[in-house]
């Protein structure tokens, strides 16, 4: 159900029309100051270094896009795209290579069908409350995902991407990003340290990325010229259609598309770049942000947190456009998942934080299945199944999960954490505390 937003105004919207009218706006933004990149000559070098994309680079990704999905705007469902196909595949990888030769990206492709979806315990009555869904042309996401393999490769092959980005990369996942924190807490009780973990949310940094700094740094890619030239066209002319309107945006990361999250990672490169003081570290997932210091006493954190964060707000302003102050979350930790007593307020940035105790007599509602493990490891081939749960509710977080075994409960973990944990983290840590269990048993 979409409920009548507040628009620029302040008034509310007065029609199911006009209020998707304004949220996609909200969403899609056009910047009359953002350069068009019309002419590509000058970007394009030596075509010698250019790869044919072969028939079965296609074949292959066409075999894993999913199918009985909502199409685009060319309403061609994918089903009829994998039988189109097959039936020329000859015909289809001729075509993806003129248009990556000639550094086209067509504009049907680069039109979305917009699907809003309504954000859980969120002000509806807010545009920003709302989560777009682009819905592109399969034969646009294939050539996309064409594209983002090779952009891949070439970053990925010199270590482009700063190795603290553990987001939409091979090999790396919410559960690597969680080792590398626990490696730190580990590193710090070994050296009788603490360590203070700073969350930051960026609010709405997906959609205010802007675009001719984005350029700039596509153009500045060690890739083969022919990668830039699609990159910038593929930024051209992008629209997306509300009851038949067409309406252009220029700011933001392309949503719905499988370049866009490597688009994102290039432009957020340069604020994990920055030049540190020794144990304090910047740690990305997406635009999950947080900042890590480690140290031997907590009073310290907050002289040792100014400079670091002072880098990040100046990089967020400039690059985001976003000011202060920053949403923060904070959590100390002396070992994995505790929270220290902590009696004082921590000021950063002069807003002050405090923290609780865990509470283990905390309740939590009974747990839903985030995942299922079984496994047939034991001899008495047991069958073992984990459930997970997270809570948020009257401002106070925690976590669990229950392990079963023949469907008999055995073994249970509750924890209350940090008050001020996003529910996201709350899943990360029963996750991992699970896992953590599974490795002992076995």
């Amino acid at each position: 159900m979409i409920n009548p937003v507040k628009d620029d105004t302040g008034q509310f919207t007065k029609s199911l029309s006009e209020t998707m009218l304004t949220i996609i706006k909200h969403h899609f933004t056009y910047d009359s100051l953002v350069l068009q990149t019309d002419d590509m000559n000058s970007i394009i070098g030596n075509l010698e270094e250019y790869k044919e994309i072969l028939t079965q680079e296609v074949e292959e990704i066409r075999s894993k896009i999913k199918l009985n999905k909502a199409p685009g705007p060319d309403n061609i469902p994918g089903e009829v795209v994998k039988e189109m196909f097959y039936a020329n595949r000859n015909w289809f990888t001729d075509l993806f290579n003129k248009l990556l030769k000639s550094g086209l990206f067509p504009t049907s492709w680069k039109t979305a069908n917009v699907v809003l979806i309504p954000k859980e315990k969120k002000d509806l009555n807010m545009a920003e409350h709302y989560r777009p869904i682009c819905l592109l042309s399969s034969w646009g996401k294939t050539f996309d995902k064409l594209i983002a393999k090779r952009i891949v490769y070439y970053l990925e092959q010199i270590n482009f991407f700063n190795p603290n980005q553990f987001g939409f990369r091979r090999k790396k996942s919410t559960i690597t990003a969680i080792q590398n924190i626990k490696s730190s807490v580990y590193q710090a009780s070994d050296e009788n340290k603490m360590v203070c973990i700073i969350s930051l949310d960026i609010k709405n940094a997906f959609n205010s990325v802007n675009w001719n700094l984005l350029k700039s740094e596509i153009s500045k890619l060690p890739i083969p010229s022919y990668l830039i030239r699609i990159l910038f066209d593929f930024l051209n002319n992008r629209l997306v259609l509300h009851e038949g309107e067409k309406i252009s945006y220029n700011q933001g990361i392309p949503q719905g598309s499988c370049l866009g999250p490597i688009l994102w990672n290039i432009y957020i490169n340069d604020l994990l770049d920055l030049k540190l003081e020794s144990e304090t570290i910047i740690q990305a997932f997406a635009d999950d942000i947080i900042l890590m210091l480690k140290d031997r006493a907590s009073y310290l954190f907050r002289d040792k947190s100014n400079k670091p964060l002072e880098m990040i707000f100046n990089w967020t302003q400039a690059n985001i456009g976003f000011k202060r102050p920053l949403n923060i979350k904070l959590q100390f930790l002396t070992k994995l998942y505790d929270l220290m007593t902590f009696q004082e307020e921590l000021a950063i940035d002069n807003v002050s934080y405090k923290f609780e105790d865990i509470d283990d007599n905390y309740v939590i509602k009974p747990p839903w299945v985030l995942s299922l493990l079984k496994w047939n490891y034991f001899t008495n081939n047991y069958s073992n199944t984990i459930f997970t749960d997270r809570s948020k509710k009257s401002g106070k977080t925690a976590f669990a999960f229950v392990y079963y075994k023949d469907s008999i409960e055995v073994y249970n973990y509750l924890a209350r954490i940090s008050d001020y944990a996003t529910i996201f983290m709350a899943e990360l840590l029963a996750i991992s505390c699970a896992v953590d269990f599974i490795i002992k048993m076995i």
